[in-house]
């Protein structure tokens, strides 16, 4: 196998490829000689289009084809020989998933490469994990070199809490590539226009959530504040950009509370048709009482949409200044409505022509990429 001078050889181990990821797999690529072993083909709760984000990917990869399914995962039971392949000299796990056990007890890779794992842990996952999640999370972080995690309160949360350095702990947030991502919403304002034009939101003021329509997204709370703030304006428009196991509930809610007027349920969209529908939202929200980070609020930040979020979502270490938005406790719902109708008071409607809005995220994808690769080239001096 073919490799670049001067860079080490890096092999990360993926469940799936999701959108969210591929620009820090591509910025990775430039880094390292970076191969990445993929234990499914698609995300197992989203319908991502798959081809489209492989098209996008830079790097060399393959896939797990040796598999158990056990307690509804995959087990990859080849993930050792995928591994060992590349010869590596680092490898990102992920998780304390199965794989990430296999490869820690193989000593043909310990032996050759250091390890780390990747992650997505909040505060209250690392707090408070459950049982198989506390047994996998004890052996492997007794037998890695390292951890990545999304934020600083979780890097201070595995010190303090697990007993691992500061320094071994990089945080480092779930974000993509703020140019490359402005560069889509440009490309998406003629998709934008015709769906304003087909839903009548020009004169409006939106509130919009992206995401799986799920229980745990407490998209309830959401309702029942555009159903409280409809009482006294209406102004107001909430979409709801998604699809999942709740929409019939959430629908039938609409319906009882006569909210038809208030509320869109558009569907599930993918590529520049998702994109598309942050030139549109003017406050985003997030109000999940399960959330273990939240790309979506990255995404919107990115467009210039300020947001409010549950405090149990890990993306809600993005949001730390008014400019990007305000956290509320999942435990209070009226805290919601209070929230949105302080922003929407602010809110001009929405109005022609629709434009790129100006980036509202304080952290930089390159600078951010920049200080991860000299962690992991440097991990094996601390």
């Amino acid at each position: 196998m073919k490799t670049t001078a001067n860079k080490k050889r890096l092999v990360v181990v993926h469940n799936a490829l999701a959108p969210y990821r591929v620009d820090f797999f591509n910025t990775l690529s430039d880094k390292f000689n970076l191969h990445i072993v993929f234990i499914n083909k698609y995300v197992s709760d989203q319908e991502f289009d798959q081809s489209s984000l492989f098209e996008e990917l830079k790097c060399s990869y393959e896939f797990s084809e040796k598999k158990i399914r056990l307690n509804n995962r995959n087990i990859p039971l080849d993930i050792c020989s995928l591994v060992l392949k590349f010869n590596p000299d680092i490898v990102l796990l992920s998780e304390y998933s199965p794989s990430s056990i296999l490869v820690v007890l193989d000593y043909r890779i310990k032996q050759n490469a250091l390890l780390l794992t990747l992650t997505d842990d909040n505060v209250s996952m690392c707090e408070k994990p459950k049982m198989l999640h506390n047994l996998s999370q004890k052996l492997l972080l007794k037998k890695l070199k390292g951890l990545i995690v999304l934020s600083d309160d979780v890097r201070k949360c595995y010190s303090e809490k697990k007993g691992i350095s500061r320094e071994k702990i990089y945080a480092s947030p779930l974000i993509q590539d703020e140019d490359r991502f402005h560069d889509k919403l440009n490309m998406a304002l003629p998709i934008s226009h015709k769906y304003c034009e087909k839903y009548k939101l020009y004169g409006k003021k939106i509130v919009l959530y992206i995401g799986r329509l799920a229980k745990e997204k407490n998209l309830d709370a959401l309702l029942n504040s555009i159903c409280n703030i409809s009482k006294n304006r209406n102004d107001t428009y909430a979409i709801f950009v998604g699809e999942g196991s709740h929409r019939m509930k959430l629908e039938q809610k609409v319906w009882k509370h006569d909210l038809q007027k208030y509320v869109l349920f558009p569907g599930r969209f993918d590529g520049l048709e998702l994109i598309a529908w942050y030139n549109i939202g003017q406050l985003f929200v997030l109000p999940s009482i399960h959330e273990p980070y939240g790309a979506v609020v990255n995404e919107a930040l990115i467009s210039g949409i300020p947001v409010i979020t549950s405090n149990v979502a890990g993306a809600s270490d993005l949001v730390n200044s008014l400019e990007q938005g305000s956290i509320f406790n999942s435990e209070y719902p009226k805290q919601l409505d209070s929230l949105i109708e302080e922003y929407i008071v602010r809110l001009e409607p929405l109005k022609k022509p629709l434009f790129v809005r100006k980036n509202r995220m304080k952290y930089k994808f390159r600078e951010e990429m920049n200080n991860l690769a000299y962690f992991l080239n440097n991990i094996q001096k601390i």
